[in-house]
């Protein structure tokens, strides 16, 4: 299937599905084509926001999970985009192969990497992460969720360590260890998670507020994971390599945001460590990225691989700056 034949069919698709009014067009807003899935703003004379997410396969189970996340959202009055129903009054929509769903088009500028910004993230995130808690039947679990890394991806791991290269064998075990770790605790708070929580994923909006969209990975989780997970990839917007820079400015502001709505627990931050290197130990397993690695193929040639060691290097200088952030906005509070 080319381009623009998956746009012809998608196209059909909200037509069939949705009283959008007048001729509709679909622009592709993924990062990647893929020929079973797209991404596409739908624009009409009459509205410009809307946002469809097609699969080329039945992909109901998954996209009843998002509308179960982005519905609970609505009801809790949290900005994040907002499910259409079809004229059937239908929360997905189907057309030969194709299954999907339309939710409203958050207009904005895309977040940048500024403290300023960082902080309304913080911010954001323990708002989310403050909501009342839900059954765990009631929404999907997070792809950041603890028991997603299967024990079949912690043998994996285990198995891939012998053979890894010497400078790798550390940042392996290591990865092993936290994923374990993680796994262990069953005191660190439970909540709902966005799951990819970083500037690229956020929205500033006409109104001046932020708002975070592509709720993919989003679901049920320990909140801790989350933050975690903003504290490493805020610092995306600046060179990886040859090495990543902790920078204090970025790692303070979103500290300072999220505190402003919620406290870290005593073993939330004795798990931080842990935290802010679990994406990167969970795609390490999960993935079973090591496995790829060969003898006729250097890991230093290996792009993906020296950005995952360039952060996995500056994970405990981010922590330690995190932590001392923690505790002088504490006692700062508490004085």
């Amino acid at each position: 299937m080319q381009p623009e034949e998956q746009r012809n069919q998608l196209s059909q698709l909200v037509r069939e599905n949705y009283d959008l009014g007048g001729d509709i067009t679909l622009h592709d807003v993924a990062h990647y084509w893929f020929e079973d899935r797209g991404i596409y703003q739908v624009s009409s004379p009459d509205n410009n926001g809307f946002l469809l997410r097609a699969f080329g396969y039945d992909a109901t189970p998954w996209l009843i999970g998002q509308v179960a996340v982005l519905s609970y959202l609505h009801q809790q009055q949290y900005p994040a985009p907002r499910v259409q129903y079809t004229r059937q009054g239908e929360i997905i929509a189907h057309a030969g192969q194709w299954t999907a769903i339309l939710v409203s088009f958050i207009e904005g500028q895309m977040a940048d990497f500024a403290p300023e910004t960082l902080s309304a993230m913080g911010a954001q995130l323990s708002r989310l992460h403050k909501l009342p808690a839900v059954d765990s039947a009631m929404l999907p679990l997070s792809r950041l969720h603890p028991t997603l890394v299967i024990p079949e991806h912690m043998k994996q791991l285990e198995q891939a360590l012998t053979p890894l290269p010497q400078e790798l064998q550390n940042m392996g075990s290591e990865f092993l260890a936290s994923l374990q770790r993680i796994q262990q605790t069953h005191d660190l708070p439970q909540g709902l998670l966005h799951g990819d929580c970083w500037p690229h994923n956020a929205i500033r909006t006409t109104a001046q507020t932020l708002a975070f969209i592509d709720w993919d990975g989003a679901g049920l989780g320990p909140l801790i994971l989350d933050l975690g997970y903003l504290l490493m990839y805020c610092h995306l917007g600046k060179p990886q390599l040859p090495s990543l820079e902790a920078e204090p400015a970025l790692i303070q502001a979103v500290i300072k945001g999220y505190l402003r709505a919620r406290t870290l627990t005593a073993h939330e931050q004795t798990y931080l460590l842990d935290a802010i290197r679990y994406n990167l130990a969970r795609r390490a397993a999960s993935e079973n990225l090591f496995a790829t690695l060969t003898a006729s193929t250097p890991w230093q040639e290996q792009l993906w691989l020296q950005k995952m060691r360039s952060q996995f290097e500056a994970s405990a200088t981010i922590t330690s700056i995190a932590r001392n952030a923690i505790r002088h906005l504490s006692l700062s509070q508490n004085a």
